[in-house]
Parts: structure tokens; C-alpha cells; sequence
């Protein structure tokens, strides 16, 4: 040990004298700058000086003495007496605090002034070479520090090697917590880990460096705050036998691995705590002297006392501080953002500030600061919701489940599973894959469920047979209708058509997007402060509920006790946020709950009611509320509640209480039917010009439709009977019957009747309401007359009879040319089966005609007389409505595992302003309707007059479905009135086609404009702009190839771009996000790298790469800007212009996003993994191409895409001195919507105005933290306008347009502001003047400055060299050799050998620079 201790000293003389050489040479390198600099300003002044002011200095002018010596009355130190051995060289076995061991140092030195005979004492501190506190070295050197200004050293005096110093070696302690066998415990942990994945906490500390190696002197992995989750994956020691676990851990979408110290690290699984007692050395030492356990130590004062008396009752616990680095005011205000948390409408009023539907409400700041504040719930009952979620098979046991599932919908068998699984084996077993507590998802499904009863989870919902979703993953919106369907379509599209696989893929949804994204803890999955989240503070929050959190953490709880595993060894991750108020945020002051007995009421008038009122659900006395009305006239209220109805109408009755809520009961008076008698008219003839306007009726009656004729026999028509009070008596319908009499019609007698004889007078046609009596009558020869009768209306006249018609009866002619038949007469009616038969005769021959008369056919209507079943057929009966002739026929038996499969037909469709109704059938008879929603109006509208200064003018609106119209008023013009347009392109203009430019007043004038077609931009054959190739020869080669991935933005697509000699044409140039689809067009232009065009985003530009771009995250980038600094890229950077070759053809979905900005999961599913892109048109010039293979994720939750121009976060003065740079002054502001990381590469084209192509567009990023904007990349302007970047990372960026070239990698910030332009402009000025100025200031050197610098140089040459000798003499003198040691006198070199190996110590220089890390730095 002796031996050790020497060559720890000697080794620590050779690290101080290499600090010392090392310090020195940076004074020296300092000193040289220094005079350089010194030289540099003479040489430029001097120049200045000699150019501008030649006489300003006469020659004899007196040069001032700036070498002037210290004042003479100061005594300078000339020596000093060495320290005594025991001072100077100090040993300890433990590292001494650093106060302690200051405290032991003299505090004066004795020095000789002047060389004086006798020494003085003078006043002295101590100051270490070295951080002390903060590393762990075996020796540290203390040098004196003084008053120089009282006490000046002589420059005789050696710096180096007359002060004395001191120097304490520290020989560190070995660790008394270690491996008992360090082989045998490294593979019985390994076998553990095969089994299991093992995670843990980072804890007992603010941050945490991982070493890549375990030794804390190792380089930095990563650096990760407090509860950072890490798995650990092995188990090493360092040479003083301290415990360090392998861990793997991921930031952000990095992983890393590296080595902890095992007492930082919080873990609860029983494998690895029972490891730990077989294979450790006092494994569970880990509770702090000073009485307050180390872990609650780093808890606020407010959290210790709740965390104390928990761990009083469970020592096991291990609470883990969760910094979130978050205001709490700032907390509480984003999470009552939107519907981001709600509170049940049960709760009391003092917590709801406003209605979300019927069963939520939004929830006031101060109740949902009580359930945020971890320090309300730091008790046994609710603490679970700060669970740490992973699975511990020692306690996550199939009983302890069980017993939680006991008295639920979950305690029995799975229904209809095909293995026969119960609820708990489903949940241990889902739970042990995914290392999940089953607890957690066991509870968390009860939660979501209640009872079980819910339509997602019984499989018969009508148009999702089959499906569930218990979990309810996608349940969201208003109403139970939208939150089943969305629910249901969620569950669908994931394909959980059985019970286990929704229980399963919920589970995994949990896990993969919550748990393992940073939201680790139920309090986290409600409320994500997570810093380290990947999905964003407040975002991807599993429930609204601000209770859920502790609600489930009380089932929990229950289900631990019933198990009996509270003492289990659990890990609680606690949130603390910044400026939390002193105390924990009290519940809120809950008001009175008053009651009401009624919440509606219905009386008639003149009726009454009594109300009860309660209070918190105890009745109430009349003299603790009161009771109004809001209209006393249709409702009055006594004191006593008391309720008369007065009138039609609805009143509301209130009840109010000191200190309480309003309660309140809807009251809707009815009116009542007046006494009346329904009048008796007398009887009068019927005449056909009589209406019922010529009956009188009494007093108060009116009939509803004078203008009926009435008629015999009627049975009544209707009349209204107004009562003098329609405010209380209702008005009377009634049907009155009138007495109509038949009367005795008129006649005329017809004349001119002529016939042959032979024919019977039925033959003879008789004007209308004629018959004849006896129409069998066979005539003869001659004239005479014959009686009929006579009746134009049975049901209202009388018959008359015996008229008395003459007929001429001509004898029988043959050879009738021109027939005149009678009317046909039926012989032989037709039955359904059966043909009948008519006749009829001719008047003039008598001639007769038959004609068969077809069978009627039958006509059958059907109904199930006997309903299918699983066992037996069904009958349907079909009965002829007109013979009643029946048969019928068998319905198939429903197949044993029978669901129903509906079809759709509208019934009635929907209008704009009526809905129509949509009727689903099922094949074995069973149907429901559908409401369709009114489709609304669509309205175009136009000026149909036009506004002047003295008159208003009109603008008509028309629905292009139902052609509604309206008009609104365009206001006068003012009299000084001047158009001012502003113009918006309506359609772009491609190759071929026209586009169109709308110009807009504001006071309503319009008018358009074309632009011409752009016309082919041909290269090699081949238009780069739309993949037009030119016809070729057939030999012509029939591909082509090359790199394509320059991002022009000009997204039309060829039918069959990418083909040359395919003799096509171009299909016109569709703008990006119009709503176009090729199978075969690439996109010209759209992939930022690679040769297929796809848009990968794998290319940065050049140099300049940032993250977003394709390059590895854990990398910094060329500005060194941390990893994982948000940005964008522009692909390979390649001009538009240089790209010969389209890329390989694929498939392009195009959508306009017209009703939402939100991107799901269901339209990335379609791409995702696949060579196809999707554009997304934005509707404001802005348009996302997203490619199939840039898809990382393998589900994207709901990402608003929503992109807004010229407005965002960065600062004006920014902007403004971004616009500065550029020569056009253009800068274009972009925000994106969603907040963090894309789950993809989406290439955001923006379209500008087309005078810009051919200019520079450079991205900058707005660093909020710095904020300054800091360059990501640059791209030239497409043809059209279009500038396209890659993004990865949604934020805020600027983008400047500039016919210029910027720096590439410079730095934005308004303290460039007063400088009159930034230091890029700066720099660019400097480019263009270099050379006159170089030759102006060369010019312009005098003698006397060229003499003064060479006198600069040689002075610091002599420092050098002085150095040089100085340091050699030290090392010399301070250098061990075999001969200057004790008895047992050695070189280092020979130590090492006898030890049998050798000790190297590295050399300063080579010593990582954490500065300079890599992987410093982590967000």
C-alpha cells in the first residue's frame, strides 16, 4: 500500500507539472494573441492615421513615459520562508470537506521585504488548482493568495518555484457495498435479464451523467434528469469495487447506453431486489443519517410530510422526484386549455365553469389545480396514480389480479373466447409481453367500462357487428352517438374482431404510446407534463377526466391490499413543478347543493302545484330559500313554493339559498278548452253554387274552408270555435255537419237519335246522367219514343223519370263502309285467370264487335307469417288482393352464428333544409333508418347593382341545390373612393393550360385575369416541369434515370413521366394539393434525396446539414447545434435546373383538407411502408407531400398539419432584421400546427409569386430559448414560384427570399440591430472592398510601425524561450528518480512491473473535452 501511495504521488507531480506547462502555455498563447492584436490595431490606426491626418503629430512632439515603475513606498516580497513538511504534505484516508480542510492551513506566511534581515507575517488564504468539490482525484495542490497590491512580488522572485504550496493526497475509501462475486453475480444477473426486461429510476440526484464507462472520471453517454426511465442490462464494478449497473435508456428518438451508479438508481422488481440480496454486500443501505430518508430529502418541505408518514408506514416505498421544470400557474392554465380536461356535471357547481354536453362540464382553475397538486394525493389511498408501471411478477400474480376483478363484469370467463381464457389470465398475460402492470390495465379497462353494458364492448353495435374496443382508444366527441362510432371505427380499423385482441391491442397502444413515450405514471397519461415526452408537454393525454387519475389509483390500491403486497418495494415518480404555492391548492368551497322535488312541471291553467326544495339532499324550510319567477304572468310561486299556472306559456321557477347553487323546475302552463256547443244548422236544398260561406254559424264560429260546396249526406267539415280568452282557453276544432237536401235536377231532352232497326236502345249513346229504362228494347222500323231517365249527381239529386226521347229507327244497309259503334258492352267480365269478353254494334248496319278483355293477373302482397330461427324455417305468405287466391314459401333457417349484414337505400333524401332518412335491411328481414343531416345551403353569390357614392348596392346570394336566395347590402362608396386590389391565384397555369388571377376591392369589385400557359421547360427531350417527353424514334431508350431529388415544388405529374420516348403528354401540371390522382406521373420534383424520387429527406444541403434532415440524431450538426435541434432540410440542394431525368413513377393520392387540418392514423395506414406519396393541400398556397417509406412510426395520432403564413412566435425586430439581408426584402413567415417531432418526413411546398423563380430561398429556424434565428438550409425557387423544405420538426421558421447568396451557417438576433446591418451583410460589404482595402492599408505602413512590431515579436520570443528554460528547470526539480526516493526507492516504470502490469497515465491533452462532447448537450 506504502508502494501505491508513492507512485500515486509521483504520478500526481507529473499531472500538476503537465497543468502547470499547460496553464503556462496558455498564458503565453494568450499574450502572443494579445500583441498581435496590440500590433494589428497600430498597423490599422497607423495606416488610418498616415492617410487621413499626414501633420496631425509635429515629429518633435513629446512621447509620454508609460514605463513608469511602482510606487517606491511598497516593500516587494524578496523571498519566502518554506512551509514546514507536515504542512506541505498533507494525507488522508477519506476526502476531508474542503471548509475542513482550509480551516487546518496557516493562516499567514512569512515572507522577507526588501531583503530584510527579519521576516514579516503576512495574511494569507488558500486556493485550490483544482475543482475539489467536484472531482474525485488522489491529490490536490493549494497555493497561497495575498494582498499583491500590498504586498508586490520582486521580479527576482520565481512564480513557479519560490511560493510555497501545499499539497493533500487523498487515498479514496473502497466501497463497502459491493459484489460478493463479481463472475458468479454477472451471470446470475445475466440469466435474470434473458428472462425479463428490468427498469429503473434515476434518482437522489437534479441531473445525472451516464458514463460509457463505469468510472465516474469515464466520458459522458447522455445526460438525463431525475426519473428518467432506463432498463438495466448488466452489472460492473470500478477499481474502488462501487456498484454500477449497465443501463439502456432513450431520449427522445436516440437510445443510449452506459453505466449508473446503482445509488441513483429507484427499482421495485423482485427478481432483481432478491439478485441483490444473494449476489450484494449490504444491498438495502440506502436510508440517509440525518433521519429524513435520502429520497424524500429531495422532495420540497411541502411534499416531506405526506411522503414521510407513507414511508413510516411502508419502508419499502422509494419516492423519485420528477422535476417538470414547468410554472404551476403555467401547468394549470394550458391544462384548461380547449377540452383538455373535464369534470363530471355531477360534481358540484363551484367546480364547473361551463357545459361541455350532458354528462361533462369544463372545470374551473381552482378544482383542477386540487387534482393537478401531487401533494392532495400523497396518501396510501390515492398514491398509486405516481405508480412507476411495470410488471413485477412477484405481486402481479393471477390472484392478486382476481381479486381486483372481483365483483366486476371482468371476474369471470372471457364471453365467446376461443381459448377459453378468463379476464385475468387475458390481463396477466397481455401484462408479462409488454412488461405493463396487469393492475393498471385491469383497472383501467373498468374504469372505461363501468358495468359492462357499453356498446363498445358488445360486439352487436348495428353497423360494427363484431368489433370491440374496451379500452375505448379513439372513443371520443360529443354525445354517446359520435363517441361509440368513432370509437367502434378506431376498433375496426385496428381489427379487434375479437375480445382478446381489442383487450390485447389496447394494452399494446398503452404501452407502446404512452408508458414507453414518457407517460409512465396514471398521473402522467392524464396530465403529460413530462418534459422528456415524446409527444409534447400537454399533448396525447389518454382521458379528459381530471379525477380519473385517483380514482384508478383507488382501485389499485384495493387490488394491492386484497393481495396482500403493499409492502412491496413499489417506485412512486412524483411531479414537482416551479413557483408552487406554499401550501397544497385547498378543494374549493363547495356551494350548498339545492334541490328541487321537479325539474319540469306541466300544468293547465288555473292549476297549481307545490315545489320541495333540499338542501345537500335534506329537506328544506321555507325560510331558508326562496322561489321567483322569470315570468309571473304564466306562472306565479309563493314563499312556500307554490306554483299557479296564470297562462300559455313557460315560465322558470327558481330556488335559491344563501350560499348555495340555484335550482330550478321548468313549468309549461296549457291552455283549456273553453264551454261550447257545436252548432245545429237547418236543412236546405243542395245547389251545386252553394258553399259553406252561404250557412251562417253562431257567434264565435267560422268555418275553416268556406269555400266548400257542401253535398248530401256529408258527414261534416271542419270549423273553429275562438273564445273571447286565447290566452288561457284553447281554440276549438269541431266538425259541423250541415243538412243538405237532394234537389230535383234540370234537363234538356235530347234530340237527333237515329239508329237501324234491330238495334236495341242500349246501342244508342244518351248525353251524361241519361239511361235509358229499358235499354234491351229492340227498335222497328219508324220514329217513336222511348222513356229514360234522368240524374247527373245520385248522391245529391233526385231521379227523374218517364222522359220521353224520339228515335229514328232507318231500315238495315249493307256494305257499310264508315262504322259508328255504340259503346262497348261487358258479357263476360275477366277474372285473374280468365279473359272476358265485350261487344258493341254499329249504328248505321247493325253490325256487332267482340273483343276479349286480357286477365287481370293477380296481385300479391306478402308477409312472414312465421319468423326463421336458428332451427326452423321461417313462412312467408303471399294473399292476391283481388281474388284472394294465397300460396306460400319457406324462409331459410339463420345460420347458427348468424349477424346481421345490412344494406343502405335513402328512403328520403335530405335537403338543404330538411333531413332525409336512410333505412338499413338485413336479408332475414330485420331493418332500422338513419337520419341523413339537412345538407345546408351552398351559396354563390354576385353583385347584382353595384355600390355608387350615393347609393347602397346589392349582392344576391343562390344555393346551387334549392336555388334560395337573399340579398345583403353593399355599402355606399365613400366619395373619395379608389379601388384597391389585391389579388389571390385562383388556378395555377401549367405547361399547357391557362391559369387565373382574381383581383378583390373591398368594397365588393371583382375581376379576373388569365396567365398564360408556363409552357414545357424541355430538357434532353423531356419537360422537367410536368414530364412531357418529345416522340422519339423506337430505338429511343425507354428509361430513364439519375437523381431526381431536387426539391423544385412543382408537384404536376406526366401520365407517364419517367418514360422516355413514350410519346405522351403532359397532363397538365397539377399544383400541389389540388385534388388530382396519377397511377403512373411522378411527382417532379418532390423527393428531397435518392434516385426513385420518393421524398426520403436522407440529403441535407452540403455542409450545412441539420437534424431533420436524414442524418444521425445523436450527431451535432455543422453549427453545432445540440442533437436533436428541430429543423428542416431541402434535399439534396440541387438546382431545379440541373435535374435532366424524372423520377421513377409512383403512386400520388391527392386531398384537400377543406373541413380539418388534423392528419390520422387511417390515412397514413394506406401509404405507410409504401413507394406512394400523399398531398395534403392546405387551402393558402401550402401543400405537404408525405411519402410512404418516410413513415417512422407505426401509428400517428391525430398531427394537425395546419401551416399559417405570416404569422407565429418570432419577434418583429427579428424579421425585420432578417429582411435587411435580403436584396428583395422578402421573408416569409412559417408556423407549423403540431407541437414537437413529425412521426415522418413531410416536404412542405409553399407557392409564391412566380417573379421569385430563380432566386434563393433560405430556411431559418426561431430559437425561442436564444431568440435568434439560426440557419437549417437553402433552395433555389421552382419555375412556378414553389419553394420546397423537408421537415422533421414542427416549430416556427422564417424563410428569406434573396437574389443574393447568404452565409449558410449564420446567426439572426436582434443585437445585430444598430450595426446598420447584420454580420452577414457585414461580411458580404467585406468581400466586395477586400482587395482596395488590402491595397490601401499595405500602402499606407510607416517605418515606425513596421519597427514597432518586429520589436513586439522579438519580446515575445523571449517569453517563450524563458518559458521554455523555466518549465524544463521545474520538471526537473520536481521530477522522481530511483536514486531521490527512500529505502524502497524505485521508478515509476520499475513499480509497475513488480505489480505485473503497468500504470499509464493519460496525458492531458488527450483528456475529453465536454465542451467540445458530442453528445453534450441533450434537450
Amino acid at each position: 500500500m506504502r508502494k501505491q501511495m508513492k507512485i500515486n504521488f509521483l504520478n500526481h507531480k507529473i499531472r500538476q507539472f503537465r497543468r502547470n506547462r499547460k496553464q503556462i502555455f496558455s498564458f503565453c498563447m494568450a499574450l502572443f494573441i494579445f500583441f498581435v492584436s496590440v500590433s494589428g490595431n497600430c498597423l490599422f490606426t497607423q495606416a488610418a492615421s498616415d492617410t487621413a491626418l499626414p501633420d496631425a503629430v509635429p515629429q518633435d512632439a513629446p512621447v509620454p513615459d508609460t514605463l513608469a515603475g511602482p510606487d517606491d513606498s511598497i516593500s516587494a516580497i524578496t523571498s519566502i520562508e518554506p512551509l514546514p513538511a507536515q504542512t506541505a504534505a498533507q494525507a488522508y484516508d477519506d476526502k476531508p470537506a474542503l471548509a475542513d480542510i482550509q480551516a487546518l492551513f496557516p493562516k499567514e506566511l512569512s515572507v522577507f521585504l526588501d531583503g530584510a534581515a527579519s521576516p514579516t507575517l503576512i495574511p494569507v488564504t488558500w486556493e485550490c488548482a483544482d475543482d475539489y468539490e467536484n472531482t474525485e482525484f488522489d491529490s490536490y495542490d493549494f497555493s497561497p493568495v495575498w494582498d499583491e497590491s500590498l504586498y508586490p512580488l520582486s521580479p527576482t522572485l520565481n512564480s513557479f518555484t519560490d511560493i510555497p504550496y501545499i499539497t493533500v493526497t487523498v487515498q479514496q475509501a473502497l466501497a463497502t457495498v459491493r459484489l460478493a462475486d463479481s463472475a458468479k453475480a454477472k451471470e446470475s444477473l445475466s440469466r435474470l435479464l434473458k428472462n425479463k426486461n428490468v427498469y429503473a429510476l434515476v434518482y437522489l440526484c437534479d441531473s445525472y451523467e451516464v458514463k460509457q464507462l463505469p468510472d465516474k472520471s469515464a466520458a459522458t453517454s447522455a445526460t438525463v434528469s431525475s426519473s428518467q426511465s432506463v432498463q438495466i442490462i448488466g452489472v460492473e464494478e470500478d477499481s474502488l469495487y462501487n456498484i454500477w449497473y449497465q443501463v439502456r435508456l432513450n431520449i427522445g428518438n436516440s437510445a443510449y447506453e452506459g453505466y449508473i451508479e446503482r445509488a441513483y438508481l429507484a427499482y421495485s422488481d423482485e427478481g432483481l431486489l432478491q439478485w441483490e440480496e444473494q449476489n450484494i454486500s449490504s444491498p438495502m443501505a440506502r436510508t440517509a443519517a440525518s433521519g429524513i430518508p435520502e429520497d424524500i430529502q429531495k422532495f420540497p418541505a411541502s411534499y416531506q410530510t405526506g411522503l414521510l408518514n407513507l414511508k413510516s408506514q411502508h419502508p419499502n416505498w422509494i419516492f423519485v422526484r420528477m422535476d417538470t421544470d414547468i410554472d404551476w400557474q403555467t401547468a394549470v392554465q394550458e391544462e384548461n386549455k380547449s377540452a383538455r380536461s373535464l369534470i363530471s356535471s355531477k360534481s358540484n357547481a363551484a367546480w364547473q365553469k361551463a357545459p361541455y354536453d350532458n354528462a361533462w362540464s369544463y372545470p374551473t382553475d381552482g378544482i383542477l389545480a386540487y387534482y393537478m397538486d401531487p401533494r392532495n394525493f400523497l396518501t396510501e389511498k390515492h398514491i398509486f396514480q405516481f405508480e412507476f408501471l411495470s410488471y413485477n411478477a412477484s405481486y402481479h400474480t393471477e390472484s392478486a389480479v382476481q381479486a381486483l376483478l372481483n365483483g366486476t363484469f371482468m371476474s369471470g370467463a372471457i364471453p365467446q373466447d376461443v381459448q377459453g381464457q378468463t379476464y385475468t389470465q387475458a390481463f396477466c398475460k397481455i401484462a408479462q409481453q409488454l412488461n405493463v402492470s396487469p393492475f393498471h390495465l385491469a383497472s383501467r379497462v373498468r374504469q372505461e367500462q363501468g358495468d359492462g353494458t357499453s356498446p363498445l364492448i358488445s360486439g352487436t353495435y348495428p353497423a360494427y357487428p363484431g368489433v370491440y374496443n374496451y379500452f375505448n382508444i379513439g372513443a371520443t366527441g360529443k354525445g354517446n352517438t359520435e363517441v361509440i362510432e368513432n370509437g367502434l371505427k378506431k376498433a375496426a380499423n385496428y381489427g379487434w374482431v375479437t375480445r382478446y385482441l381489442s383487450l390485447e391491442g389496447g394494452s399494446n397502444i398503452i404501452s407502446k404510446d404512452y408508458i414507453q413515450k414518457g407517460q409512465s405514471t396514471l398521473y402522467l397519461q392524464k396530465f403529460n407534463v413530462n418534459k422528456r415526452s415524446l409527444s409534447g408537454l400537454y399533448q396525447h393525454q389518454y382521458m379528459q377526466n381530471i379525477a380519473a387519475p385517483s380514482s384508478e389509483a383507488v382501485s389499485v390500491k384495493k387490488g394491492y391490499g386484497e393481495a396482500g403486497s403493499l409492502d412491496n418495494p413499489f417506485v412512486f415518480s412524483i411531479p414537482v413543478y416551479n413557483n408552487m404555492p406554499s401550501a397544497p391548492c385547498a378543494q374549493p368551497t363547495a356551494l350548498k347543493e339545492v334541490t328541487l322535488n321537479k325539474t319540469s312541471l306541466s300544468l293547465n291553467a288555473d292549476a297549481s302545484a307545490v315545489l320541495t326544495a333540499s338542501i345537500d339532499g335534506k329537506a328544506a324550510d321555507a325560510s331558508s330559500v326562496s322561489f321567483s319567477s322569470s315570468d309571473a304572468k304564466v306562472a306565479s310561486v309563493t314563499a312556500d313554493g307554490t306554483v299557479t299556472a296564470l297562462s300559455a306559456g313557460t315560465a322558470m321557477i327558481s330556488c335559491t339559498a344563501s350560499g348555495g347553487t340555484t335550482a330550478s323546475c321548468t313549468v309549461t302552463v296549457l291552455k283549456i278548452d273553453p264551454v261550447y256547443t257545436i252548432p245545429v244548422l237547418q236543412a236546405v236544398p243542395y245547389s251545386p253554387s252553394q258553399t259553406l260561406a252561404n250557412l251562417p254559424l253562431p257567434a264565435g264560429w267560422t268555418w275553416d274552408n268556406p269555400t266548400i260546396i257542401p253535398t248530401v249526406g256529408n258527414s261534416g267539415y271542419p270549423a273553429t270555435f275562438t273564445p273571447s280568452d286565447t290566452g288561457k282557453y284553447n281554440v276549438i276544432q269541431a266538425n259541423v255537419v250541415p243538412v243538405i237536401q237532394k234537389a230535383v235536377p234540370g234537363y234538356t231532352i235530347p234530340a237527333g237519335l237515329q239508329t237501324v232497326a234491330g238495334n236495341t236502345l242500349a246501342s244508342l249513346r244518351l248525353p251524361a246522367g241519361f239511361i235509358w229504362e229499358n235499354p234491351s228494347t229492340v227498335l222497328q222500323e219508324g220514329t217513336a219514343s222511348y222513356n229514360a231517365s234522368y240524374n247527373p249527381d245520385a248522391a245529391n239529386y233526385e231521379t227523374v223519370t218517364g222522359i220521353s226521347i224520339p228515335v229514328i229507327v232507318t231500315p238495315k244497309t249493307t256494305g257499310c263502309t264508315s262504322h259508328s259503334y255504340g259503346e262497348w258492352v261487358i258479357s263476360a267480365p275477366a277474372t285473374c285467370i280468365s279473359q272476358g269478353t265485350q261487344t258493341r254494334s254499329c249504328h248505321l248496319c247493325g253490325t256487332v264487335e267482340r273483343s276479349d278483355i286480357p286477365a287481370l293477373g293477380h296481385h300479391y302482397a306478402s308477409t312472414v307469417t312465421k319468423e326463421p330461427t336458428e332451427t326452423e324455417e321461417g313462412v312467408r305468405t303471399y294473399i292476391c288482393s283481388q281474388c284472394n287466391d294465397t300460396y306460400t314459401e319457406a324462409i331459410a333457417k339463420l345460420p347458427s352464428t348468424h349477424q346481421h349484414s345490412y344494406t343502405s337505400a335513402v328512403t328520403s333524401a335530405a335537403s338543404c333544409t330538411q333531413a332525409g332518412v336512410l333505412t338499413y335491411s338485413c336479408p332475414c328481414g330485420d331493418s332500422y333508418t338513419e337520419t341523413i343531416p339537412a345538407s345546408g345551403h351552398s351559396y354563390s353569390s354576385q353583385i347584382t347593382k353595384e355600390a355608387t357614392e350615393t347609393e347602397a348596392g346589392v349582392r344576391t346570394y343562390l344555393c346551387s341545390k334549392c336555388q334560395d336566395t337573399y340579398t345583403e347590402a353593399i355599402a355606399k362608396l365613400p366619395s373619395s373612393h379608389k379601388h384597391s386590389y389585391s389579388s389571390v391565384i385562383t388556378k395555377q397555369a401549367s405547361c399547357t393550360e391557362k391559369g387565373l388571377k382574381t383581383y378583390s376591392c373591398s368594397c365588393g369589385d371583382n375581376y379576373s385575369e388569365e396567365i398564360a400557359p408556363l409552357g414545357h421547360d424541355m430538357s434532353d427531350g423531356k419537360c422537367r416541369r410536368c414530364g412531357y417527353t418529345q416522340p422519339q424514334s423506337s430505338n429511343a431508350s425507354n428509361g430513364s434515370s439519375g437523381n431526381s431529388g431536387s426539391l423544385t415544388g412543382n408537384h404536376s405529374s406526366g401520365n407517364n413521366g419517367g418514360s422516355a420516348g413514350s410519346s405522351s403528354s403532359a397532363n397538365g401540371g397539377v399544383s400541389p394539393g389540388t385534388a388530382s390522382s396519377s397511377n403512373n406521373g411522378s411527382l417532379a420534383g418532390t423527393a428531397p434525396s435518392g434516385t426513385n424520387g420518393t421524398a426520403t429527406g436522407s440529403a441535407s444541403s452540403g455542409a450545412n446539414s441539420r437534424p431533420g434532415s436524414g442524418q444521425a440524431p445523436n450527431k451535432t450538426t455543422g453549427d453545432n447545434r445540440p442533437a436533436g435541434q428541430p429543423g428542416a432540410s431541402s434535399g439534396n440542394n440541387s438546382s431545379p435546373d440541373s435535374q435532366d431525368n424524372a423520377a421513377d413513377s409512383h403512386n400520388t393520392i391527392s386531398i384537400e383538407m377543406n373541413d380539418t387540418t388534423v392528419l390520422y392514423e387511417e390515412t397514413l395506414s394506406m401509404i405507410r411502408g409504401k413507394d406512394v406519396d400523399i398531398i395534403l393541400s392546405m387551402g393558402n398556397s401550402a401543400s405537404w407531400i408525405i411519402n410512404g417509406n418516410n413513415i417512422v412510426a407505426d401509428e400517428a395520432n391525430g398531427i394537425d398539419m395546419a401551416v399559417s403564413l405570416n404569422t407565429g412566435n418570432i419577434p418583429k425586430e427579428l424579421l425585420e432584421q432578417a429582411a435587411a439581408l435580403s436584396s428583395t426584402g422578402i421573408v416569409l413567415e412559417i408556423s407549423l400546427a403540431h407541437d414537437g417531432d413529425f412521426d415522418f418526413l413531410p416536404v412542405l411546398s409553399i407557392n409564391t409569386a412566380s417573379e421569385n423563380a430563380g432566386r434563393m430561398a433560405y430556411l431559418y429556424y426561431y430559437n425561442p430559448d436564444t431568440a435568434q434565428l439560426e440557419f437549417v438550409s437553402e433552395t433555389e425557387i421552382a419555375q412556378n414560384g414553389d419553394i420546397c423544405f423537408t421537415f422533421s420538426h414542427a416549430s416556427d421558421y422564417a424563410v428569406i427570399i434573396s437574389e443574393t447568396v447568404l452565409s449558410d451557417n449564420s446567426v439572426i438576433s436582434v443585437s445585430n440591430a444598430g450595426n446598420g446591418q447584420t454580420d452577414i451583410a457585414a461580411a458580404d460589404a467585406s468581400e466586395e472592398t477586400g482587395s482596395e482595402n488590402s491595397e490601401q492599408s499595405s500602402a499606407g505602413f510607416s517605418p515606425f510601425v513596421i519597427l514597432v512590431v518586429l520589436v513586439i515579436l522579438l519580446v515575445l520570443a523571449a517569453i517563450a524561450a524563458t518559458a521554455f528554460f523555466l518549465l524544463r528547470g521545474r520538471s526537473e526539480e520536481d521530477g522522481y528518480t530511483a536514486a531521490e526516493t527512500e529505502e524502497d526507492s524505485y521508478t515509476a516504470a520499475e513499480s509497475e512491473e513488480e505489480d505485473g502490469y503497468m500504470v499509464s497515465e493519460p496525458e492531458e491533452d488527450s483528456d475529453y473535452s465536454y465542451d467540445d462532447d458530442e453528445f453534450d448537450g441533450f434537450e
